[in-house]
């Protein structure tokens, strides 16, 4: 896969939101809508990020 494949307009999302857990599961959202992610992938990155965050 071209890695400029990832850089679509509809990817760009700007955010106020302050927190980490909220922002995440905004990003995840976004993913899961253009087809970039399973559903599954937004409670999986949230998990993660509890044990080693980034």
């Amino acid at each position: 896969m071209d890695v400029l494949e990832y850089f679509k307009e509809e990817m760009v999302r700007f955010s106020n939101e302050q927190n980490k857990e909220k922002l995440l599961a905004e990003m995840a959202e976004q993913l899961c809508e253009v087809g970039a992610v399973k559903p599954s992938f937004k409670d999986a990155v949230i998990k993660r990020e509890k044990v080693f965050p980034t």
